[in-house]
């Protein structure tokens, strides 16, 4: 999954965050779930747990000048100090969606249409 592809838009009255790249998407997909649903992670043991709240905690992000969301890269993360987001990006993951994310509404790796540049 090359989650550096252009992100879908998101559904307005879900919420006006709008992502610039997929990873930017699939993060505030994850952000509303975590809000929403209010998960347990009460079976991870204790110092996984720990990491995952660390770095859930630890991303910043910006809104770029089209008004997007854009979630702080790794190299970002690194040069303030901090170790690679490796479980957030895999919980993050977990919500991409085949057939809803890619150009036009076609999955990721789908050839674009021959009209199309």
């Amino acid at each position: 999954m090359n989650v550096a592809e252009k992100a879908p838009a998101r559904p307005v009255l879900k919420t006006e965050a709008q992502p610039y790249r997929l990873r930017d998407y699939l993060w505030l997909e994850m952000a509303d779930w975590l809000r929403e649903e209010e998960p347990s992670f009460a079976g991870l043991d204790n110092e996984t747990a720990q990491d995952l709240a660390g770095e859930l905690a630890s991303v910043r992000f910006t809104i770029d000048s089209s008004g997007r969301t854009v979630i702080e890269s790794k190299d970002q993360m690194k040069k303030r100090g901090l170790r690679s987001c490796d479980l957030a990006d895999a919980l993050a993951i977990t919500f991409f969606t085949t057939g809803v994310i890619g150009m036009a509404g076609l999955p990721v790796g789908s050839p674009k249409p021959a009209n199309r540049q």
